[in-house]
C-alpha cells in the first residue's frame, strides 16, 4: 500500500513523459537533447527566422534632428549585405539567434582593418569561449 501511495505522487508531480531527453550533469539539457524535442525544434525555428529577417540598420541623427539611414558607416554592409565571405546575413543571424536561446550567449569575432573599422563579423561556437571573470 505504500507503495502504491509513493508511485501516485510521483506521477502527479510529472508534467509529461519527457524521459528521452536526459537530463546532463551540469543541471539541464544539452541543446542536442533538447532539439529532440518537436516543441523546443519548432520555437527555435520560428523566433530565429522571424528575428533573421527584421533589418538592423545603422542611423545617424541628421542636422535637424531626425533618424536617417547611414548607408556609408563602415558596419551597414556588414549588417544587411554579408558579414563574412561564408555567411549570408541572415544565416549569421540566425546561427547568432539559435545559440543565444540554446545556450544561452552568441560570440562572434569581429575582423578589423588597420583603421579599426570592422571588415568581417565571424560566429564563434559557444563551446569554445571561456568566460574569464575579472
Amino acid at each position: 500500500m505504500g507503495w502504491f501511495k509513493k508511485k501516485k505522487k510521483q506521477e502527479e508531480r510529472s508534467c509529461g513523459n519527457f524521459d528521452f531527453l536526459t537530463y546532463n550533469s551540469f543541471g539541464g539539457y544539452s541543446a542536442s537533447q533538447a532539439l529532440l524535442s518537436s516543441a523546443v525544434y519548432r520555437c527555435v525555428e520560428v523566433i530565429s527566422d522571424s528575428i533573421a529577417q527584421l533589418p538592423l540598420e545603422p542611423f545617424k541623427i541628421d542636422s535637424e534632428g531626425y533618424k536617417v539611414r547611414f548607408t556609408s558607416h563602415p558596419t551597414y554592409k556588414l549588417l544587411n549585405k554579408e558579414p563574412n565571405n561564408r555567411m549570408t546575413r541572415f544565416t549569421f543571424i540566425k546561427t547568432m539567434i539559435i545559440s543565444m536561446l540554446l545556450k544561452g550567449n552568441a560570440y562572434a569575432y569581429i575582423e578589423r582593418d588597420g583603421k579599426g573599422d570592422a571588415v568581417a563579423l565571424y560566429y564563434i561556437p559557444s563551446d569554445l569561449v571561456t568566460i574569464i571573470k575579472p
